[in-house]
């Protein structure tokens, strides 16, 4: 007879041992030295059950743990809605440096060589596509590189309202789409008022890089820049297509390998100053309007087109768009779906208007997505507080933070 149990046998004793809490290893326990039943019992109380003694194994073997993509987001990526602007940046690096910065970084190849081989600059890079930012993150990590800050918004946006005027020591922009028809010229980065603010966030003396493979669009650059007052050429010409020293792109090698032209331009800042500087804006209070007077709640958005307006605020030409409302299934709460531009700063969100007992209804800014609340988001609260009131003659203004709601009655 053989002394190795039976298939079968062996099957009855690992459901057996599945079957039987008390004998499985619990989290952070030792496991025995061999796989089967019965090999740890996990018992406390020094009884000799007849099994091996478990091996222990010290929690420090092994490789550390990878960081997660929200560790590392939360070490480089600023949430830079949340601050008022312009950014403090000597605070958010936790030291006082030169401050240079990419715009649109794509592969994060260049930013990352450059943070590399300068350490005692503090770098920004901008990207407004997500795949982009997770990518420029993990890399950061992985080469434990320290002096590079990430910020996911339209480059245009950001560079005029979260710089300082005469911050940068030098801006980057390595080949920025170049919308080849002419119908998309418009969407170009570099245009007039861009280099004007590009101009106005550079110190004396610092310099904007731009790189393109495009002839179409290296001509339009060229004008773009020989049209600025306040930024001259760095060399005896207006572009140049090598410079030594210079970190190159994946996507720039791959065109030279093609036989593609490069054109670099180096323009720095002269002593003029622009007259695009920075406002200051800072996070204003979270609007609301407080209700009452509110009988069939349910039916407060019945056959409701939503609204539109443009108009300007803080000098700043904003569209509100109120596109439609959603009710929550538990009837205690209407999502209005809005859409807010603020001079090319867009936030889609979400105003909550919710059921507050006896009769009231408070409107305010939802927290999915985090809104920040600005001159335009306030002027949606208040825009949706006016349809309110004009569909329901009978209701009256508690409270509002929104500015004064006047006799709205049809």
């Amino acid at each position: 007879m053989s002394d190795f149990p039976s298939p079968i046998t062996e099957i009855e004793e690992r459901r057996k041992f599945r079957s039987e809490p008390s004998r499985l290893p619990r989290s952070g326990q030792p496991i025995g030295d061999s796989p089967g039943p019965g090999r740890y019992t996990g018992r406390r109380d020094g009884h000799d059950d007849g099994f091996p003694a478990p091996r222990f194994r010290p929690r420090h073997e092994g490789p550390p743990p990878r960081m997660t993509l929200a560790t590392a987001a939360q070490k480089y990526l600023l949430p830079w809605t949340r601050f008022d602007w312009p950014l403090d940046w000597n605070l958010h690096f936790r030291r006082a440096g030169l401050l240079r910065a990419e715009l649109g970084f794509g592969d994060g190849e260049y930013l990352e060589k450059a943070a590399l081989a300068e350490p005692k600059i503090n770098w920004v890079g901008i990207e407004v596509s997500w795949f982009s930012v997770r990518r420029i993150l993990r890399r950061l990590e992985e080469r434990g590189i320290e002096n590079v800050r990430v910020i996911q918004a339209d480059a245009a946006v950001a560079l005029e309202r979260l710089f300082p005027g005469g911050s940068l020591d030098a801006l980057v922009i390595n080949h920025s789409d170049p919308w080849p028809k002419k119908r998309h010229h418009g969407r170009r980065l570099v245009q007039d008022r861009f280099l004007a603010v590009a101009a106005g966030r550079l110190r004396p003396g610092g310099r904007v890089t731009l790189a393109t493979d495009h002839a179409d669009y290296a001509e339009w650059i060229a004008r773009a820049l020989a049209g600025s007052p306040a930024l001259q050429s760095a060399f005896p010409t207006d572009r140049v297509a090598e410079i030594p020293g210079r970190p190159s792109t994946k996507y720039e090698r791959k065109g030279r390998k093609a036989g593609a032209v490069i054109h670099i331009f180096v323009w720095e800042k002269t002593g003029e100053e622009s007259r695009w500087l920075p406002r200051e804006e800072r996070i204003l209070p979270m609007p609301n309007v407080l209700l009452e007077g509110v009988s069939q709640f349910e039916h407060l958005f019945e056959d409701w087109k939503g609204r539109e307006e443009r108009t300007v605020l803080a000098g700043i030409e904003v569209q509100v768009h109120l596109l439609g409302a959603y009710f929550r299934t538990d009837g205690s709460e209407w999502l209005v779906d809005a859409r807010v531009d603020e001079g090319g700063f867009f936030q889609n969100l979400a105003v909550s208007v919710s059921s507050r007992e006896p009769d009231r209804v408070l409107l305010k800014p939802s927290t999915v997505g985090f809104p920040r609340p600005t001159p335009g988001v306030k002027r949606a609260v208040h825009l949706l507080a006016e349809d309110i009131l004009r569909r329901c003659p009978g209701l009256r203004v508690v409270a509002t933070g929104v500015g004064e709601l006047g006799d709205l009655t049809p």
